[in-house]
């Protein structure tokens, strides 16, 4: 008994050959996947040539880096499994959290180049908008914010001004001066509307925190006396009109709300 002979009907010739297709185009998929896995995770393509610092002067370039891997390993899990060297563990843009650390950093951003596989991390530092002081000799440089963020040698002198404080004040990185950001901006206040009047100070000081009170020492010896509560209104124009008035003394009480004492 003859076999019978099997047939390809140009249906079935075109399923098989849909089928074979398939299952290459499937195989060349899985390769094509293997192929960029392996360039983009194991090879050194990703591979990252340098990691630079701009902006620093007050920070080490190595502290800084080593900050900022810290942190973006916390971002994502993936990237404790690239590593630092692979291009993609650099997310562009700012680091977040960075000055907690590092407090004399204001801001940290990543710039990244993938064509030359570099990263640079531009930093902006703090800039000291005077000097913090306690009995003892401590002192602390802060910002415009209040924040103490490096500690300083004392001053002297009109270019940056200084602020004693009293027993127990704040003298760690970190602290506001104070403790209560509404106050120092009450003396923020003062001090850039006395100096607007064009009068040099030699120096701040807390008089008394339990009654809110701290003063003024000019380059001319004369005492102004405040509230840490308020900053007096048009502070500026009115020590312009008693310049022009001829109005001296050596203290000038500007506690009590609308009000001056001159002696």
């Amino acid at each position: 008994m003859k076999k019978k002979r099997k047939e390809f009907t140009p249906a079935k010739r075109k399923k098989i050959r849909r089928r074979i297709l398939f299952s290459a185009g499937i195989l060349l998929g899985v390769t094509l996947i293997g192929a960029s896995i392996y360039i983009g995770v194991f090879s050194d393509v990703p591979k990252v040539r340098e990691v630079r610092v701009h902006g620093n002067r007050l920070v080490g370039e190595k502290e800084i880096i080593v900050e900022a891997v810290r942190v973006l390993e916390k971002e994502d899990w993936w990237k404790n499994v690239l590593g630092r060297d692979h291009i993609l563990f650099w997310r562009p843009g700012n680091i977040q959290g960075i000055e907690k650390t590092l407090r004399k950093l204001k801001t940290a951003r990543v710039e990244r180049s993938m064509e030359k596989r570099a990263v640079i991390i531009e930093v902006e530092e703090e800039e000291a908008n005077g000097v913090w002081c306690v009995p003892g000799g401590v002192c602390f440089a802060f910002n415009e914010k209040g924040v103490l963020f490096a500690e300083s040698p004392d001053v002297r002198g009109y270019l940056i001004i200084k602020i004693m404080g009293e027993e127990g004040a704040p003298t760690a990185v970190g602290d506001e001066v104070l403790g209560n950001a509404e106050w120092f901006q009450n003396i923020r206040k003062t001090i850039e509307g006395v100096e607007g009047a064009g009068i040099k100070i030699r120096s701040a000081e807390m008089r008394d925190r339990g009654r809110k009170e701290w003063s003024i020492e000019t380059a001319e010896g004369a005492e102004m006396l405040f509230s840490l509560d308020r900053s007096p209104e048009n502070i500026g124009l009115i020590l312009q009109e008693l310049k022009k008035e001829g109005e001296k003394g050596r203290i000038m009480d500007f506690r009590v709300p609308e009000k001056i004492y001159i002696k």
